[in-house]
């Protein structure tokens, strides 16, 4: 009688520990990862003959302070940003991006819209397979507007008003369990136009010089859900407005660097589609970079995206 006991009882935990594992393996075919959902968020290629879309919604907020202000303004966006990159082959594929962004900027006295599109950008990729991945991207970012800023109705549009020319170049060292590498890039702008609208009048003024450089790193870990980290550094240097109705913006410079740090959770949904969830942190190390530039400045940023590739 206890032999027939024992033998039930050791049946129903041989039965309890196959449906766990059954669990467990189930769990982790869910969330298995395709080879093309391991590429970095920030720093990936699409393969031969695939094509990719992501979207992304985004909100930010923080605060940003130019040396002749007297208060800190307070900014809270919302917006979107929509790709898509087709491969020619493995090692060549082309992207376009673009962006949305409606939001505000404040103190406590005034308070200026910001709204519309952001930059596009159409670059060519090129990746070189040895035993990492070698990452090439050259290509503009354009603005479909003007940079508008209207002083009365207190409005601002969410483009840079120029054209970049635009260089990206990195490695990556993919492994099953992880991957890691990382980038750097340099943005030069050929030309730049500012509509500005004062108590004075309106006035189309071009904006002199502009580059940008910037680093970055990443890391990312796990065979089913999968974390990253990402640290990033950038730098834009002093672009001179010149205007005759308000001479005090003869010397005015848009200078300023900034290092961010953020993480993301990627959830796989199948072999062709890509969840994620992103949060970021940045901040301008230098205080003081001139005359009316940014003294302070930090923004908090939160994504939720997808990855589908066809």
């Amino acid at each position: 009688m206890l032999l027939k006991s024992y033998k039930i009882n050791l049946l129903i935990m041989s039965c309890f520990c196959i449906t766990s594992l059954a669990q467990v393996a189930e769990k982790e075919h869910q969330y298995k990862l395709s080879e093309w959902q391991k590429s970095p968020l920030s720093f990936y290629q699409v393969n031969n003959q695939r094509f990719l879309i992501e979207g992304a919604g985004i909100f930010a907020a923080g605060n940003i302070k130019n040396s002749a202000a007297q208060e800190t303004d307070k900014i809270e966006n919302f917006g979107g940003e929509l790709a898509s990159e087709y491969g020619f082959s493995d090692m060549m594929a082309a992207r376009v991006q673009m962006g949305y962004l409606s939001g505000k900027q404040k103190n406590a006295t005034t308070s200026t819209k910001i709204d519309g599109l952001k930059d596009i950008a159409a670059l060519f990729k090129l990746r070189i397979t040895m035993p990492m991945y070698v990452l090439v991207e050259a290509g503009i970012e354009t603005s479909p507007e003007a940079l508008k800023v209207d002083n009365v109705a207190r409005t601002l549009t969410a483009s840079s008003g120029g054209t970049k020319a635009v260089v990206k170049g990195g490695v990556q060292f993919p492994h099953a369990k992880y991957t890691f590498g990382g980038w750097a890039y340099y943005k030069h702008f050929l030309q730049r136009e500012m509509e500005l609208i004062s108590n004075l009048g309106s006035e189309n003024l071009k904006i002199d010089g502009g580059h940008q450089f910037g680093a970055g790193g990443f890391f990312e870990f796990g065979t089913g859900l999968r974390t990253g980290l990402e640290l990033k550094w950038s730098l834009q240097n002093s672009s001179t407005v010149k205007s005759v109705n308000v001479p005090t913006m003869s010397n005015f410079e848009l200078e300023h660097q900034k290092v961010l740090a953020g993480g993301y959770l990627k959830i796989p949904a199948g072999e062709n589609l890509l969840l994620y969830i992103k949060g970021d942190y940045d901040f301008n190390p230098n205080k003081k970079r001139g005359d009316q530039s940014y003294d302070q400045d930090e923004l908090f940023q939160a994504y939720v995206g997808a990855q589908a590739l066809f």
